[in-house]
């Protein structure tokens, strides 16, 4: 059996929205790499099961439950892995939300857009600011944001294509042209930059 890379034996990585999904498989891609880890979830039952799988792969393993549209929370978050006395080298701000979908827009809530801005921005900056420092004065650490974007990205590759087949078909209004534009030039910086932070992180763990 192949050994493990020494450069990640010890170190440890705090996965937000780790009970499923994308979280959940980076969780067991770090263990079977002999990371630790401290996983976040909305609940600590919700994490019982991802951390009975990355424990038998024979590494360390925390939860800790934080629903991230609450300030106080993502601070009683961080002060929980701060008492458990790790140092924490990899950061992958996971857990995301998207609103629901309106088809009548001006009907929308506030609180829509508090409440993902909230678990989008302002928890990853939080945990960000708080973890970087260290990472900056010991000379390492990674730290991924990130949340599942495949169907908003498939909507935005398309509109792209859009942009080169319509104006052949179809004389449209200019302010028509602009929300596909825009779609497509979001679509491409976003797969540019997941594809240049993950090509870093390749070299951690391989």
């Amino acid at each position: 059996m192949t050994a493990r890379p020494q450069r990640k034996r010890g170190k440890w990585a705090l996965i937000t929205g780790a009970s499923r999904g994308i979280g959940r498989l980076i969780a067991l891609f770090l263990a079977e790499r002999g990371c630790n880890l401290v996983l976040h979830g909305r609940s600590a039952a919700h994490l019982e099961g991802v951390l009975a799988e990355v424990r038998i792969l024979g590494v360390e393993a925390y939860g800790v439950g934080a629903e991230l549209a609450d300030p106080d929370q993502v601070a009683e978050l961080l002060r929980q892995v701060d008492a458990l006395q790790v140092q924490i080298d990899f950061v992958f701000n996971n857990a995301g939300v998207q609103a629901a979908y309106r088809t009548d827009y001006f009907t929308t809530p506030v609180s829509d857009f508090t409440q993902s801005f909230q678990i989008n921005t302002i928890a990853p900056a939080m945990i960000c600011y708080h973890f970087l420092p260290g990472m900056m004065e010991r000379g390492f650490g990674r730290i991924l944001n990130t949340t599942s974007v495949i169907s908003v990205l498939r909507g935005c590759l398309l509109s792209g294509l859009l942009i080169l087949v319509l104006p052949l078909l179809w004389e449209g209004s200019a302010l028509w042209f602009a929300m596909p534009v825009t779609e497509a030039v979001t679509a491409l910086v976003v797969v540019w930059a997941m594809k240049k932070s993950l090509g870093r992180m390749q070299h951690d763990f391989h």
